[in-house]
């Protein structure tokens, strides 16, 4: 059951543009082990174990997708600065323990991680493609929804298709889910395999640059400039960021005790 919730957090974290399911997956402590499962899935290795572990995740990541997009375009579009705090709250609860998982931080993958993050948001602002490419633009953002930090929906705004990927899925269109859906599945088994090697080839490199990503999130999904703030609007998103930082914190240190 709690795969279920782990998954459904992960979904809705992937419909938040600016929001990374991996970075949520980072801070449940779940990455790893989900890398793992595709790049295994993929590679025709699968056990029972991971086979119920992806099932479960899985579950949860569907049916956020599919029953929050709706909700998640009404939240974002009446109440960008609620939906956004509450991420920021999780992210930034999280970073102390993800720090303490890093044996050493290695400056210049750290820096690297940092700099990619501020690149993206610099070209999302600067580029609007045409979404005439569902293919491309699934495969894409699949990619960067397995790098922590980086957001596949951000992808999708570059892209241009943001707004058509949501109402799809809200309506359940097939003719523009199905080709998107086959360029995020490719997307994802390429990029879990690439993962996977590096967090078993450079450990300490692979944990700095995706840290880099995570902190250099929290820059793209402050709730601050997302919409206008008065005073008390203002006290009462500081007191969602704390509950949810504090709910992520708790959260982060129950799962990662479990998983030893």
């Amino acid at each position: 059951m709690m795969n279920v919730i782990r998954g459904l957090l992960i979904g809705l974290a992937n419909l938040v543009p600016g929001i990374s399911g991996a970075t949520m997956a980072v801070i449940l402590g779940v990455y790893d082990e989900l890398i793992a499962s595709i790049s295994k899935l993929v590679k025709f290795k699968l056990k029972r174990e991971d086979s119920l572990f992806m099932l479960t995740i899985g579950i949860g990541i569907i049916t956020a997708i599919f029953i929050g997009s709706a909700g998640m375009s009404f939240l974002l579009a009446r109440f960008p600065a609620l939906a956004y705090s509450t991420f920021f709250g999780l992210v930034l609860g999280s970073i102390p323990k993800l720090y303490k998982e890093i044996e050493k931080l290695k400056l210049l993958y750290f820096v690297s991680g940092i700099l990619l993050m501020i690149t993206l948001e610099l070209t999302s602002r600067a580029v609007r493609l045409s979404g005439t490419y569902l293919i491309l633009s699934g495969f894409v953002a699949a990619c960067a929804m397995i790098l922590p930090g980086l957001s596949g929906s951000l992808v999708l705004l570059i892209f241009g298709i943001y707004d058509d990927i949501v109402s799809a899925v809200a309506r359940i269109e097939f003719s523009i889910i199905i080709p998107f859906g086959v360029g995020v599945i490719a997307g994802i088994a390429v990029m879990s395999l690439i993962m996977n090697w590096l967090s078993e080839e450079f450990p300490k490199q692979t944990k700095s640059f995706t840290f880099g990503l995570i902190i250099a999130s929290l820059l793209k999904i402050e709730p601050f400039t997302k919409e206008s703030l008065g005073f008390t609007k203002l006290i009462f998103i500081l007191l969602m960021i704390t509950i949810f930082g504090y709910i992520s914190f708790k959260f982060s240190q129950s799962s990662h005790a479990s998983a030893r």
